[in-house]
């Protein structure tokens, strides 16, 4: 739960009033990153630091002495969705509100929060579903820290992904990892992953459904698949998987909007059309490799962005990296009968 205002957790006096710029601005010491404006601006990162000088990293989780810094780390952001990983320890966010729904999971510690009149406690492996515009604050339960994984999306998005219909409200703001908060919790995975139009289309219309579910609400699922809609959108994108397809796109390809298609997809084929399309890339790098193109031309073959963006997606489709992939591959070319994988 990031917050214009933060406080320490022991008896250091809180922070300063927010700043708005479209830095995040450390401590004293601390390091500085610079990002483009958008939903978090106006974020207080002035953290208070610890009696003996322990400064704020915001690029990434680190350790001092076995202990862990004050962090926030930003993924990727685009089309007003925001995702973020946090960890504190020595700090407190003071009472706050966003225009955003925030949907975060605890990775860490034991996360507490008061919200709408109650005070709240977040394990690890569960989340916790905030309403636009609801105050509320945050902190560690116990001395250790606490740590999550955080999406910010504007309810407009999810309004639109639910066809117009009024904004889900999640009365219970702690949830289990029953299915349909699996949905959304999965979109916190990765964090690194850069959001394009169609897997923001996807992302809106996972929290959506999931929100509704979790309101309590009956999702309205249709009798049938729109089947000739998604067989398109899937032709094309195996036609075309080295091209950034837009949502636009294959609005029209389909015949029908973005967040059907998001839907209908995963309902007739079990993924989604963005992730389909990464498996496309996948498959058209794996045989780039095995022909004996370079970890390099593979991936601009296959059209990612660069050979770091195919080595994160080859490991979760296949279990190794690519490079792996190429010497067990390349051992077994060499071998009559089977080989066994080295570890």
């Amino acid at each position: 739960m990031i917050t214009p205002a933060l406080s320490t957790t022991s008896t250091r006096p809180a922070v300063s009033a927010p700043r708005t710029t479209a830095a995040v601005q450390a401590a004293p010491g601390a390091a500085t990153r610079h990002r483009h404006p958008s939903a978090m601006d106006g974020i207080e990162s002035s953290l208070t630091d610890t009696a003996d000088r322990k400064d704020i990293d915001v690029g990434g989780l680190k350790r001092v002495r076995g202990q862990r810094w004050d962090s926030i780390r930003f993924g990727p952001s685009a089309y007003g969705i925001e995702r973020l990983e946090v960890y504190l320890s020595t700090c407190a966010f003071e009472p706050h509100r966003h225009d955003t729904y925030a949907i975060g999971m605890t990775t860490a510690g034991i996360q507490t929060f008061h919200y709408r009149g109650s005070r709240h406690t977040c394990l690890p492996g569960q989340l916790h579903v905030l309403h636009p515009d609801e105050a509320h604050d945050g902190a560690a339960g116990t001395d250790t820290g606490f740590g999550y994984r955080i999406l910010y999306i504007p309810p407009e998005l999810v309004r639109e992904a639910l066809s117009g219909r009024a904004l889900p409200f999640v009365g219970d703001p702690i949830q289990p990892l029953v299915p349909a908060a699996g949905r959304i919790a999965s979109l916190l995975s990765d964090i690194d992953e850069p959001i394009n139009e169609l897997s923001s289309a996807e992302i809106a219309v996972a929290v959506a459904d999931g929100l509704v579910s979790l309101s309590g609400c009956p999702e309205r699922r249709p009798a049938a698949i729109n089947v000739r809609a998604v067989e398109l959108a899937r032709d094309y994108l195996a036609a075309h998987a080295r091209e950034q397809t837009s949502a636009s796109v294959l609005e029209k390809i389909a015949g029908t909007d973005r967040f059907t298609i998001a839907r209908h997809f995963r309902w007739a084929f079990g993924t989604s059309p963005d992730r389909y399309r990464t498996s496309r890339r996948v498959a058209l790098a794996r045989a780039a490799i095995e022909s004996g193109q370079s970890l390099a031309e593979a991936a601009s073959e296959a059209g990612f962005a660069d050979q770091s963006h195919m080595t994160r997606q080859f490991k979760r489709t296949y279990g190794l990296t690519p490079g792996r992939w190429r010497a067990i591959t390349g051992d077994s070319s060499r071998t009559t009968g089977a080989s066994t994988p080295r570890q």
